[in-house]
This record gives structure tokens, sequence and C-alpha cells, in this order.
């Protein structure tokens, strides 16, 4: 066999593809998907904490579970917030304000 029709380092006619480098994120998600996380963790926990209160006979065993998912609730829901506000000031309309009483 030639040593020419055989793709190798050694040669620099090589057919070989130019090894690539690794992703510097490393596969990390946008911020926007975290709070989506979030959110999703809140739902979860709280679905979880509710149902263990609901069955257990020591129902406060549950109430971590129902502190988690309150925490991991508000702070996916704060972030929607802060997104919806970014997305206004990016598009030029005017934030949403609360009406007088």
């Amino acid at each position: 066999m030639d040593d020419s029709t055989n793709p190798d380092s050694t040669n620099p006619d090589s057919t070989k593809p130019a090894a690539t480098k690794p992703d510097p994120t490393g596969g990390a998600r946008p911020a926007a998907d975290a709070k989506a996380n979030d959110l999703a963790l809140g739902v979860v926990f709280l679905a979880v904490g509710v149902t263990l209160l609901s069955t257990l006979d020591t129902p406060w065993a549950s109430l971590p579970l129902v502190a988690v998912g309150l925490y991991y609730l508000t702070k996916g829901l704060r972030g929607m917030r802060v997104r919806t506000a970014e997305r206004d000031d990016a598009h030029g309309r005017a934030r949403a304000q609360a009406p007088d009483a």
C-alpha cells in the first residue's frame, strides 16, 4: 500500500479534517433557560410537597419541600418579570405602570 493514499498526520497533504476546539461555554445554557428551570423546579417541589402534606401521617415533614418550592417559584417569577421589562425596553415600549388608586 502506498503511503500517499493513507491519510496520516505526518503527511501535509492529508485528507483528515482539522481538529476542532471544544466549546468554550461547556454546553452551558443561557440565563433565560436557567430562570425557566427555576420556575419548573418550583412547580415540581410544590407539587411533591403538597402531595406529601396531604398523604403523610406527619404533614409537617413535607414543609421543607413546600418552602423550597416557594423559593424557586418566586425566583422564577421574579426573573420572568425582569426579562419582560428588559424586552419592553429593547423594543421601545413603555413599561406597564400600576394604576393610580
